[in-house]
């Protein structure tokens, strides 16, 4: 059987390790999510300029072929698909950059995510400052009631995530509607 005086440097041990551990992961979590972030921001802005600059040569070509069919007799076959042609560009590349819009929720699911490991900082140093603050003299009551104040934080910090995660992402940006996502 366990003695008190056993089981204390047990549990200041364990709760320790699971702070530092849980802390080490989820700095590597925010690292790789602004990493991800950064990236995402940097990818979207050179597909944005990649469409922009198909919309100018598309429009380019627009005004070069009206030049021509100005100077020249086109038959009414050949100057219909034409235009038919340029429509259909600039369709595409009117839903390409429509497409795009997705950089706005995804930044915003990494922002809640950011916060949630934010929060969990919180309660692991909450938990390593327990085990910090154990008695290990063998002083139950002392421990029971640092354990039952950590409890506490803990219910409160999950019904805080309980509340908030349901939360919709919605896009906000690029004026073509409104899209909820969850």
């Amino acid at each position: 059987m366990t003695t008190p005086q056993e089981l204390a440097p047990q549990l200041q041990h364990l709760l320790a390790a699971l702070s530092r551990q849980g802390d080490q992961h989820l700095t590597e979590v925010g690292t790789d999510l602004q990493q991800t972030a950064f990236l995402l921001a940097e990818a979207i802005e050179k597909l944005g300029n990649s469409f922009m600059g198909i919309h100018e040569s598309v429009t380019a070509q627009r005004v070069l072929i009206a030049s021509l069919a100005e100077n020249a007799v086109l038959p009414p076959a050949l100057e219909a698909g034409l235009e038919a042609l340029q429509r259909q560009s600039q369709v595409h590349v009117d839903a390409a950059i429509t497409g795009l819009q997705f950089q706005d929720m995804t930044n915003q699911l990494i922002g809640r995510i950011v916060g949630h490991v934010t929060s969990l900082h919180t309660v692991l140093a909450a938990i390593g400052n327990t085990a910090a603050a154990l008695p290990v003299d063998g002083d139950d009551a002392a421990a029971m009631a640092l354990l039952a104040s950590v409890n506490r934080m803990l219910d409160e910090k999950a019904a805080v995530l309980h509340g908030a995660s349901r939360k919709a992402v919605a896009q906000t940006h690029m004026e073509c509607g409104d899209i909820e996502l969850f």
